[in-house]
């Protein structure tokens, strides 16, 4: 957490009864774009499928929208289907991908990255 390459990155945990970190989320505001920027999101295995990290996505989308962004995206990889079906039932939606973000055979390699955007005013108009 916390590369260089991420300015004014945010993160956001759980942290249970023992002092150990059980979920966190990272955010990194994308000034150019206006958009809020998931550049980590991890819930410990045996607290997966709980709601832990839906409440966390909603504080990304809450942070996104008191900094009045246009959108929060975030990078998955194609092979990582339990977190896409996730990312798909929170709202987001498939904005790109890139063939050779990883390797030059990320396709021979099925892993892809995917990129997904959750967009406030699409959202507004499905409610």
């Amino acid at each position: 957490m916390y590369q260089e390459h991420w300015e004014k990155a945010e993160a956001y945990g759980i942290i249970g009864a023992d002092g150990e970190l059980l979920a966190c989320i990272e955010v990194c505001p994308e000034k150019w774009s206006n958009r809020l920027m998931v550049t980590e999101l991890w819930v410990a295995e045996p607290l997966r499928r709980r709601g832990i990290g839906k409440k966390l996505m909603d504080k990304a989308k809450e942070i996104a929208i008191n900094q009045n962004r246009r959108a929060v995206i975030l990078e998955t990889q194609s092979c990582s289907t339990s977190a896409i079906e996730f990312y798909l039932h929170e709202g987001f939606e498939l904005i790109g991908f890139d063939t050779c973000c990883y390797t030059n055979d990320d396709i021979g390699r099925r892993e892809i990255r995917l990129d997904l955007g959750y967009f406030f005013h699409r959202q507004a108009r499905r409610a």
